[in-house]
Order: structure tokens, then C-alpha cells, then sequence
């Protein structure tokens, strides 16, 4: 999800949201090959999204998805509770949907995946409980995360492995598109063309935490547009429009009769990822795609 952050005392750089810089050390228990992962896990796939084992100051095991629109990990507000995780200056969120939430700084936390640690330095506290998601996320892993390492999601299988960005090697058979990373937000650009002939590339954040295909404005001047309820995330949801684009660029691969509906924040979702093995490589500007067995398979309409 994309996310703004306003906060009410001092100056913020920003799951839903659009706003910590990920600062650690990834562990490994044992010496490898520099080329192969710091860590690979199995992740757990709720609808499109990407849920994560991750232990919090070494306390149990919670579900944090993955999310990159969220500039910042956060912990959702019942957790960092239980877990006696203190609650600082109090802002307000923009989520994906209508009007703001409120969330609190929080102090630093490690954070556990598999073998690998790391510090987030800045975490957001949320009440994350009126998020629509199939499984309720204790929390958030956010584009800071991937400044830390590059990330490969293989969406066919279900792994995620992260990399130190000083030895990774780029995979050979695979595609390439520039990655940018502004203030812990991250974009690329993609073709979209709402009829034929009217197409231009167009900015849009990457947003693993969101199911859509391509959220722009573009899609009103699509030959097809309907009413549809947007919104999903964090805030209220509303009614907007969809519409079918006749066609999306996305690096060197063309997908025709694209639904999408009108976001508030333009983004590139999971529908239009889970098509790939991604590999994010923040550090050096490029996410890599590799396409696997789902390349092909219609886009459906967003619900009404």
C-alpha cells in the first residue's frame, strides 16, 4: 500500500502508507559463497500478497507482509502492545484509502527473518485492524528494507532471498528497467496506452503491498470506464473508476486489455508483478524481471 506521513510534532521524511531507514547487519550462521544469498525463505501468499515470518527483538513469530509502498516498516499498534514496544510522537498517515489515520514513532527494532537481522531505526506504530486483508498483517516490511538489500521475490514458487548488494551477481536471462528510489519511495516507469495511439511512459511507485494491477488516471480515457470502490487500505474506502487500457509496457513486455482502476497514488501492484521472479536491486537503480508461467493470464476487473 502507499502511504504519506504528516506528523504533528518535529519533521518526517515520510503500507498501505508512503512513508524508516532499514539501518543493520544481515547474520549468517555459517561462511558461504559471497554470490549466493545472505537468506531464502518460503513465504506464505495471501491472495497476491507476500507474508513474511519475522520475530520482533527476538519475541514470537509474527506475519508482516512485504510491502515496498510503505516507505518505512511499521508494527501494527496490538503487537508492538503485546510486545511492550513503547510508543512515541504521535502524526498522521495518508493511506490508500480516504482521509489520514494516526501513528506514532517507535523506537529502534530488530527485526528476524530467517537468519537475517537487521535494524529498523525508525518503525511506524499503526492500528493495522481496519486494512481489508484476507489475513490480518502484524506489521510491515517497507522500501527501506530493500535500500538495505537486493531482493529477489520468486512469485511462481513462493521464495524470497536477499542479497548484499556488493556481491550479487545480476541474473543472466533476465530483463532489466531502472529503479529509482526518491526519499524511501521507489519507481519505474511503465508504458500505458488507455486507447490505441494515446500511449506515454508513465511514473509510477512499485507497491508489492497493493493487489492491483496499475492504479493511474490515465485509465478515464480508456474506451471502457465503469464506477468501482477504491481505496482497500488504511483511511476510507470510496467510489472512483476503472477502465481497460489497451495495452501496458513493462520493460520489453506488452500486456494487452488491462483493467485498472484510477488510484489515488499512481502504482504498479501485485497483479502486475506476481507475473515475474522480481529482483530488486535499489542500491544500483534496476529491478530485474524474469518472466514465469502466469505472463500470460488475463487481467481481471477490479471488484465493484
Amino acid at each position: 500500500m502507499s502511504f504519506e506521513w504528516h506528523m504533528s510534532i518535529g519533521r518526517a521524511t515520510g503500507i498501505f502508507l508512503l512513508g524508516c531507514v532499514c539501518n543493520g547487519a544481515a547474520e549468517a550462521s555459517n561462511r558461504h559463497d559471497p554470490s549466493l544469498p545472505l537468506e531464502e525463505i518460503s513465504y506464505r501468499p495471501v491472495g497476491k500478497l507476500i507474508y513474511l515470518p519475522v520475530r520482533v527483538n527476538g519475541r514470537s513469530r509474527r506475519w508482516f507482509c512485504l510491502d515496498s509502498g510503505a516507505p518505512e516498516s511499521i508494527i501494527d499498534q496490538a503487537a508492538a502492545d503485546h510486545d511492550g514496544i513503547a510508543i512515541g510522537i504521535p502524526g498522521m498517515i495518508q493511506g490508500a484509502g480516504k482521509g489520514s489515520v494516526q501513528a506514532f514513532f517507535g523506537p529502534p527494532v530488530r527485526l528476524r527473518i530467517g537468519k537475517l537481522t537487521t535494524t529498523a531505526e525508525h518503525p511506524r506504530i499503526v492500528d493495522l485492524s481496519p486494512v481489508p486483508l484476507a489475513v490480518r498483517a502484524d506489521g510491515l516490511i517497507g522500501a527501506d528494507f530493500f535500500e538495505k538489500y537486493v531482493v529477489r521475490i520468486d512469485t511462481d514458487r513462493h521464495r524470497i532471498a536477499f542479497f548484499d548488494p556488493r556481491t550479487f551477481q545480476r541474473p543472466s536471462n533476465a530483463a532489466s528497467i531502472p529503479l529509482e528510489d526518491a526519499n524511501h519511495r521507489l519507481f519505474v516507469e511503465l508504458y500505458l496506452e488507455p486507447r490505441p495511439g494515446s500511449g506515454a511512459l508513465r511514473r509510477l511507485r512499485v507497491d508489492t503491498g497493493s493487489e492491483d494491477s496499475v492504479d493511474d488516471d490515465t485509465v478515464k480515457n480508456s474506451a471502457t470506464v465503469k464506477t468501482t470502490r477504491l481505496g482497500n487500505g488504511l483511511g476510507s474506502s470510496y467510489v472512483g473508476f476503472s477502465g481497460i487500457y489497451s495495452s501496458v509496457g513493462m520493460g520489453p513486455y506488452k500486456f494487452s486489455h488491462v483493467w485498472g482502476p484510477a488510484g489515488a497514488v499512481p502504482i504498479v501492484g501485485m497483479e502486475m508483478m506476481r507475473r515475474f521472479t522480481l529482483t530488486f536491486d535499489v542500491p544500483n537503480g534496476v529491478l530485474y524481471l524474469e518472466p514465469n508461467r502466469h505472463l500470460n493470464e488475463p487481467i481481471p476487473a477490479p471488484p465493484r
